[in-house]
């Protein structure tokens, strides 16, 4: 069994159905309402356990409601809660989603307040690997990944949403999964290979540029690839990125070739695009497997 820490949001979604996007000034009806548990760190966590890794999750939530929800949901998937409590609100995720895509306006409250000395860097002393994202502020994720880089753990970087990140931090990653704005926003090249090669210049492992309903393409050392995705009815595409993210480092962590751990990804992501909110869509081991078997 893996051991994966995940350093990243939380985050409560207030998801709204809708026909199409409402114009300025307009007001819509008719659409309909929900909450689920999300925040990409806490998407990752749920999507890793249920994958079958033991998981620890760091991070920060507010001394409220949500946070108490955020905080149970962690419990039963199993995930060890390495979360502490801020006097700032637990993080909003207003989600509006519209025929297959969706629209994501987000406060991140207390997210903004996991510093680094707020990090257990203990927790990556004999763990597999390590995920971090950018929801939560960027001096956190360059030291979490320096951390658990000392410590002898894969790391892994979802550079989303996209900011400036040192070089020194890239360095510190092994691998790394994007799509094309993202890359492009991150190296400043407009081609995806030279984006790509410039990230494995820079000292990362191997990097999966993920493309939607095209599926991904990945590059590691000298080994290219591209594989497509299964042909789905799209309910909801919130939480995909994040349950490909799971899959792939738990295979990678399992010690499961390139190939193997980005088809991994692809079969979870299409998952959980076939249920609505992020966390409860992420998909199980067995889901993923029998869905891989197919591909």
């Amino acid at each position: 069994m893996a051991r994966i820490v995940v350093v990243g949001s939380l985050n409560m979604d207030m998801i709204m159905r809708a026909e199409r996007m409402p114009m300025k000034g307009e007001t819509l009806t008719g659409g309909t309402f929900s909450t689920a548990e999300g925040g990409k760190g806490g998407n990752q966590a749920v999507a890793c356990s249920r994958m079958g890794a033991k998981v620890t999750m760091m991070g920060k939530v507010g001394q409220d409601q949500f946070g108490d929800l955020l905080l149970d949901s962690l419990l039963r998937e199993g995930i060890e809660a390495r979360v502490l409590r801020s006097s700032i609100h637990t993080g909003v995720a207003q989600i509006t989603v519209f025929q297959d895509d969706n629209a994501i306006i987000v406060a991140p409250g207390a997210n903004r307040d996991l510093h680094p000395e707020d990090l257990d860097l203990g927790c990556f002393t004999g763990a597999d690997g390590a995920i971090f994202q950018m929801e939560i502020p960027i001096e956190t994720v360059e030291a979490g990944l320096k951390g658990a880089k000392e410590r002898g753990c894969t790391t892994f970087l979802n550079p989303s949403p996209i900011r400036p990140i040192g070089e020194e931090a890239l360095s510190n990653c092994d691998y790394m999964v994007l799509n094309h704005v993202e890359l492009r926003q991150l190296t400043g090249e407009d081609q995806p290979d030279a984006g790509i090669r410039k990230l494995l210049a820079l000292g990362v492992r191997g990097v999966v540029l993920t493309m939607g309903s095209k599926g991904a393409s990945f590059a590691y050392q000298e080994r290219l690839g591209t594989m497509g995705a299964p042909k789905i009815n799209v309910v909801d595409s919130t939480g995909a990125g994040d349950a490909f993210m799971g899959a792939f480092a738990v295979m990678i962590c399992e010690g499961s070739p390139m190939e193997e751990a980005v088809k991994a990804g692809i079969a979870a992501g299409s998952l959980a695009c076939l249920r609505e909110g992020a966390q409860p869509s992420m998909p199980y081991r067995e889901q993923v497997f029998r869905s891989m078997a197919s591909m």
